[in-house]
Formats: structure tokens, C-alpha cells, sequence
């Protein structure tokens, strides 16, 4: 069950993350349906960790989940360009 909620929290905030119009990720944002399947996923995220574990659990395991999600999606490209810099050089 564990893993089903961290995947859909991953899942749903990375498409919130995408949607954004300042996302680096890429070249246009995704479009407002994708929005709605993201929110969707991180409210029954929180539906579900709340039914399968206690309530303060589950409220703070998703906000802290979301918290590091949207924190570090940000420099996911940065990383990218930093391996494939590093690939051409050799």
C-alpha cells in the first residue's frame, strides 16, 4: 500500500509540477486536463493515506511528501544537463 501511495503522490505532483507555466521541464506546459488528473491523484492520495493509516500520519506524511516533491522537481534539469555535459566531455 506503501508503494501505491508514494508512486500516485509522485505521480499527481509531477503533473501539478508540469502544468505550471514556469516548469523547466518542457517546452510548453501541459494542458488543463493534466492538472485535474494531478490534483485528483494527490487528493486521493490523501483520501487513501488517511483511510489506511491514522489521520496526523497521513496529513503530515503527504504534506511533508508534497513539500519534498515540489522542492526538488525544480532541479531535475539541472542534474540532466549536468550528465550530459559530463558524457561529452569523455
Amino acid at each position: 500500500m506503501l508503494i501505491l501511495l508514494t508512486a500516485s503522490l509522485i505521480a499527481g505532483a509531477t503533473l501539478l509540477y508540469l502544468c505550471h507555466r514556469h516548469q523547466g521541464w518542457l517546452m510548453q506546459p501541459l494542458s488543463g486536463s493534466w492538472r485535474w488528473l494531478g490534483w485528483f491523484l494527490v487528493a486521493g492520495t490523501l483520501a487513501l493515506a488517511c483511510w489506511v493509516y491514522p489521520i496526523n500520519t497521513a496529513i503530515l506524511a503527504w504534506m511533508v511528501g508534497l513539500m519534498l516533491l515540489w522542492g526538488t522537481l525544480p532541479f531535475v534539469p539541472l542534474v540532466r544537463q549536468r550528465e550530459e555535459g559530463g558524457a561529452r566531455e569523455r
